[in-house]
């Protein structure tokens, strides 16, 4: 720019005034042409093509946008989880860093079930597209509100209070026909059997894990946790001579397992608020220990429970005939049954014994709940 300047400036008009008015009209014309042409540079540098050239820029990168939101609707589920029979399937769409679920209700079996299910946008077209026009016009209306799914998501999680720890209590009075299956000792290779089986018949169950087996099969503990079964706790070790040393240690063991519960699961503020003492919250040779632990449960937050009826899986039964025939036994004319069996690795009868019982109370009318049926 300095140099045409220059050279302009060097350049020594006619002597000629005809000439003369000539030469300076170029000059003026020359300087406007260059002004314009830098003007023109300088535009295009800074905001891009100009003139047709915009159509075609616009085109290009709405089709690209296309490309990158449908791209990242596609993506499939980061994670799955199920909170105690409400089973959420959590999808995560990068470009919005938002998680969409939807809440029904459904009866099966005899039983309500909750289940959250994925707002899919790729496999819902139909529904999608024909809300599409309503939903806009909502919008205009007024602002949604903002949602927060982690706040709704906790809503899903057990509870205590002074109510829940009253029905834990007397669950085993009431006159409905349900039936509560419980299992104790787990997880182990076995658990996966029983597991099928409760898929098998659409039941969900609880399960009073022991801490240690939870930290070497976590993977199974996440898995009855996303099959939405209730994960109650059993203690840590299960060794009397360490659980009831004090009353004291019975709390320890307790937090220690639900820790281990929690990193199983992937949710870092799951509380069962639930506990069964290893060989029963009373009796036996520290009966005293367990009377103490009790009030410390109770100060605690925490409750506690038994069971009503069993196989005796645990105490030599180890054929379908003879749990079962202990269970009946042992369950004798009651309405509210809270069975007890284990899943520990070497009850190798109890997922077939499961079957049995779950086809002959389905039979006789029998309600199938879980705590978490409490605990809300």
């Amino acid at each position: 720019m300095e140099q045409e300047s220059d050279l302009i400036y060097n350049i020594k008009p006619p002597k000629n005034s005809k000439k003369a008015i000539i030469f300076y009209v170029f000059v003026i014309l020359l300087s406007i042409a260059i002004i314009v042409a830098t003007i023109l540079i300088a535009y295009r540098y800074f905001y891009g093509p100009i003139g047709e050239d915009d159509e075609n820029n616009y085109a290009s990168g709405r089709s690209q946008l296309l490309e990158n939101v449908n791209s990242e609707t596609k993506e499939e589920p980061q994670n799955i989880i199920a909170i105690n029979g409400l089973a959420v399937e959590g999808y995560t769409n990068s470009s919005q860093n938002m998680n969409l679920a939807v809440i029904s209700n459904v009866v099966t079996n005899n039983q309500v079930q909750t289940d959250v299910n994925l707002v899919n946008t790729n496999t819902v077209e139909t529904s999608n597209n024909s809300n599409i026009q309503s939903n806009v016009q909502q919008e205009e209306k007024k602002d949604f509100p903002t949602h927060n799914f982690d706040k709704s998501l906790a809503s899903l999680l057990p509870k205590y209070t002074e109510e829940t720890k009253s029905k834990v209590k007397g669950v085993y009075s009431s006159d409905e026909k349900q039936v509560f299956l419980t299992f104790d000792d787990g997880p182990s290779n076995i658990t996966n059997e029983v597991l099928d089986v409760l898929k098998k018949y659409n039941i969900k169950a609880t399960f009073f894990v022991l801490g240690s087996n939870v930290d070497l099969k976590p993977e199974i503990t996440k898995r009855a946790y996303e099959e939405g079964h209730y994960i109650a706790n059993h203690g840590y070790t299960h060794k009397y001579s360490s659980i009831y040393a004090n009353p004291r240690n019975v709390i320890e063991e307790y937090d220690k397992t639900e820790k281990s519960i929690q990193n199983a699961i992937g949710v870092k503020n799951y509380h069962s608020y639930l506990f069964r003492f290893p060989g029963g919250s009373s009796g036996g040779y520290y009966n005293s220990v367990k009377a103490r632990a009790r009030a410390l449960l109770d100060d605690y937050g925490v409750a506690y429970t038994n069971w009503s009826c069993l196989t005796g899986d645990a105490e030599g039964n180890t054929t379908v005939e003879s749990q079962l025939k202990n269970l009946y036994e042992t369950a004798g004319d009651s309405t509210s049954l809270v069975i007890l069996m284990h899943d520990a690795g070497d009850k190798k009868a109890t997922p077939k014994t499961l079957e049995k019982i779950i086809e002959h109370y389905q039979s006789e009318g029998y309600t199938f709940k879980t705590y978490y049926e409490i605990m809300k």
